[in-house]
C-alpha cells in the first residue's frame, strides 16, 4: 500500500492551496493530507492493515472532494451540467439493466 501512496502523492499538488483568500484554511488542509498520509504508512508498518486502507481511503475522498468543491465554485454552471449528464446515464444505466 505505500506504494500506492507514492503513486497518489505524485498527483498531490505540493501545498493543497485552492482557496487563495483563506491562508488558515490551506495551512489545516495541507497538515490534514501530511498527517493522513503519516498515519497510513505507520499503520503499515504496524501491521494495523485495517487502519491503514482507511487513512488511505480518508486522503483520497478528501482530495477528490477538495478537487470537485473548486470546480464548482470556479465554474459553477460546467459543474452543474456534468451532474447532472452523470445522474441522466445512470437512470439510463439501470433502466438498460432492468430490462435484462
Amino acid at each position: 500500500m505505500i506504494e500506492y501512496i507514492d503513486e497518489l502523492s505524485k498527483y498531490l499538488p505540493l501545498n493543497c492551496d485552492y482557496v487563495e483568500d483563506d491562508q488558515a484554511d490551506n495551512e489545516n488542509y495541507t497538515a490534514y493530507i501530511n498527517y493522513l498520509r503519516e498515519t497510513c504508512n505507520e499503520n503499515i508498518g504496524n501491521q494495523k492493515y485495517q487502519f491503514a486502507l482507511l487513512a488511505f481511503h480518508m486522503m483520497f475522498m478528501s482530495i477528490v472532494f477538495r478537487q470537485f468543491w473548486c470546480l464548482k465554485e470556479r465554474d459553477y454552471e460546467k459543474v452543474n451540467v456534468f451532474v447532472i449528464g452523470i445522474i441522466i446515464l445512470r437512470r439510463y444505466a439501470r433502466l438498460l439493466i432492468c430490462q435484462f
